[in-house]
């Protein structure tokens, strides 16, 4: 299951380590990476997993994480991509910037408002528009 994948392969680490501090982030996937788990019927599938995993690891108090799916002007414009999975180096660098401004840090507080809003883009973006514009 995607709970025992995120248990075993990431929870684990941080439990096991209670003296390091992890810095996760979940990436700007391109539009297109969106546009292809929506055509393979597990976008929503993909959306509770990032839930999933924000909720496990904000049991920590030793991780910080980090959500950059909501940047829709950047993860709309492919000219920010190499491919559908890989971002520039541009966007590489704004990660950085933000991870040590504290931008986009995912908390009890806010990331239910951060999944719905993903939740409500993505399932209700037109597609179509990318292949059309």
């Amino acid at each position: 299951s995607i709970q025992a994948n995120i248990d075993q392969n990431i929870v684990a680490t941080v439990r096991d380590n209670p003296d390091v501090a992890f810095y996760y982030f979940l990436p700007p996937s391109s539009i297109c990476q969106w546009d292809e788990w929506n055509q393979k019927g597990v976008l929503k599938i993909q959306i509770e997993a990032e839930r999933m995993m924000i909720e496990s690891l904000l049991a920590y108090s030793n991780v910080r994480i980090y959500g950059f799916s909501d940047r829709f002007d950047m993860i709309t414009d492919l000219d920010n991509y190499m491919d559908k999975e890989h971002f520039s180096d541009e966007i590489n660098d704004k990660i950085i910037d933000w991870i040590h401004q504290d931008a986009g840090r995912l908390t009890k507080d806010n990331y239910i408002q951060y999944i719905n809003a993903i939740s409500q883009f993505y399932t209700s973006y037109d597609y179509e528009e990318i292949f059309n514009g």
